[in-house]
């Protein structure tokens, strides 16, 4: 079984009602050519499972929703969403004014309700593929609530206790705030605070439970972090963008990962934009 693993993508409609948000984000508003290369690109690999790990979107509305669902149907394959921060953020018009994007409790609770409508799950699932399990965690408001940590504890000391052939593979946008994704950022970045750019809340267990439970964890959101970080065994992809932004310039971008459930390594392409 082939799966085809999406980075951001940041995906604006051009009939969002927000025209002033556009022109800001203009770097995301035109990607129609690196969206329909990689559109290209998926439908040529032919994957049995699409997972985006979040941003799929660049706020919510409903239509950039709806151009983002129309996008992944259009892959030729069945598709999965685990959300990122901007997938349940948007923006305001008050007085004339937009403001945003905001992640306030009201703007994530009518994004949360938006998606549901739509028929787009977006919570915590973990689903059996043959002998793989995947996990999909619910990273999108950053500070990690506690419902979500004992729903991955559980699953990760089921998972520590499966069989040595059975995977078990978790997908979630926000990186782990562990040492090892610290250490990363900052030899990319000497000065910058790691723990901004991480998921807070977690236990600090966490890392131990990781290692005896996962195979492997793909996330998302380090625009400017993407790589790979080995922990004790445990390989850890921060995927790069896999659409290629507009006059912006971010490390690997346009990069999509497809993964074979064989044991075999993950595999990364890029885009070509002659397409």
């Amino acid at each position: 079984m082939k799966l085809a693993i999406l980075g951001d993508l940041h995906i604006i409609s051009p009939d969002d009602p927000f025209p002033e948000a556009r022109e800001r984000r203009a770097h995301f508003a035109q990607t129609d050519g690196a969206l329909k290369a990689l559109r290209i690109l998926v439908r040529q690999e032919a994957p049995d499972l699409v997972i985006s790990v979040g941003d799929l979107i660049d706020w919510y509305s409903d239509e950039n929703r709806d151009a983002a669902i129309r996008f992944l149907d259009s892959l030729g394959a069945p598709w999965l969403l685990t959300p990122g921060n901007h997938d349940i953020a948007g923006y305001i018009r008050e007085n004339g004014e937009v403001t945003g994007p905001y992640e306030t409790a009201q703007i994530e609770e009518a994004a949360r309700k938006g998606w549901a409508d739509a028929g787009i799950e977006i919570g915590n699932r973990a689903i059996d593929v043959g002998f793989a399990r995947l996990l999909l965690l619910d990273s999108a408001p950053g500070e990690i609530p506690t419902q979500t940590q004992q729903w991955l504890e559980e699953n990760l000391t089921e998972s520590a206790n499966r069989s040595a052939d059975d995977k078990t593979i978790l997908f979630t946008h926000i990186p782990f705030n562990i040492e090892a994704i610290r250490r990363f950022i900052t030899s990319v970045e000497p000065g910058r605070d790691p723990h901004k750019s991480l998921q807070r809340g977690m236990p600090a267990a966490i890392e131990d439970l990781l290692v005896a439970g996962m195979s492997m964890v793909f996330t998302g959101h380090l625009h400017f972090f993407p790589g790979h970080v080995a922990v004790n065994g445990l390989d850890m992809y921060l995927l790069p963008l896999s659409v290629i932004s507009a006059g912006r310039v971010y490390p690997r971008q346009g990069t999509v990962t497809f993964l074979e459930l064989d044991g075999s390594p993950p595999r990364q392409v890029l885009l070509d934009p002659a397409h």
